[in-house]
């Protein structure tokens, strides 16, 4: 936990000292605050991870394994189900978001990455879910020889693509390791979920349609085919999500939260 702890903040700041030093100071600006902006939606999958480590340690503790792998499951699917929707958005309508906030030239520098920083906040988010199992296990250790073995491919990676694309090979960059960082994380937990590794090639495609998907948004024209892409990937994702991904039980729970939600205070 300690290498962890110390590894894991050197790759999360890296990006942002080596383009203050082999770009400019200017250029930092243009990077972190679509960062800063994107990466504080992983608030959602560290609040369920959060309530996952003593689920998944009670769990695991029980001879027959407990509910690990319907915990795991669930989890995914909510991780899935909050993230795509605001990512996509996030990705589709970048230009715009940004122009209206901080202004056209803002909006020329950092709308690339604000969409690459999405794919990869996509990635990260699920690997939530198998780094809260890993832990849960007791076994720190094998996240901590992951940090190690990224933190080397991930700087050079970071160089080389800095040094090709500016800023936007910086973003590249994070994302790759988001993506191969959560590859290795459900690989590692398919020893405690065997389910991980009987589904893997369905999960796989399923994490490259979205990649697909994130890609479309980015290169779409603005105007109405935005609109367009937005209703035909958006809408049966979302009735998809409520008929197939959700049970009846959770549909039922999410009506009644939304109805108290909504309901005036007595």
């Amino acid at each position: 936990m300690t290498v962890s702890n110390i590894v894991g903040p050197m790759m999360m700041y890296m990006d942002r000292l080596v383009i203050g030093s082999l770009v400019s100071i200017a250029a930092v600006a243009y990077y972190v605050t679509p960062y800063e902006l994107v990466t504080k939606l992983l608030i959602l999958p560290a609040a369920i991870s959060s309530v996952l480590f003593p689920a998944f340690s009670a769990s695991l503790e029980s001879p027959q394994g407990g509910d690990s792998d319907r915990m795991f499951w669930r989890a995914v699917k909510y991780t899935l189900l909050l993230l795509f929707p605001v990512l996509f958005a996030t990705t589709l309508f970048s230009r715009q978001f940004l122009a209206i906030w901080l202004g056209h030239s803002f909006s020329q520098e950092g709308a690339l990455v604000l969409q690459l920083l999405s794919a990869g906040v996509f990635a990260n988010g699920l690997a939530f879910v198998p780094y809260a199992l890993i832990q849960s296990a007791g076994r720190p250790d094998v996240t901590a020889k992951l940090h190690c073995l990224e933190l080397p491919l991930y700087g050079l990676t970071l160089v080389a693509l800095l040094g090709r694309f500016g800023i936007a090979g910086a973003a590249l960059a994070w994302a790759l390791r988001a993506s191969v960082d959560a590859g290795a994380l459900f690989a590692v937990a398919s020893r405690f979920v065997p389910s991980v590794r009987g589904t893997a090639v369905r999960e796989l495609l399923v994490f490259v349609a979205a990649m697909g998907v994130f890609a479309l948004a980015a290169i779409c024209p603005p105007g109405w085919p935005q609109a367009v892409l937005f209703a035909a990937v958006v809408v049966p994702f979302c009735l998809l999500g409520w008929k197939k991904g959700l049970t009846d039980g959770e549909r039922r729970l999410f009506v009644e939260v939304v109805r108290n939600r909504l309901s005036p205070p007595s």
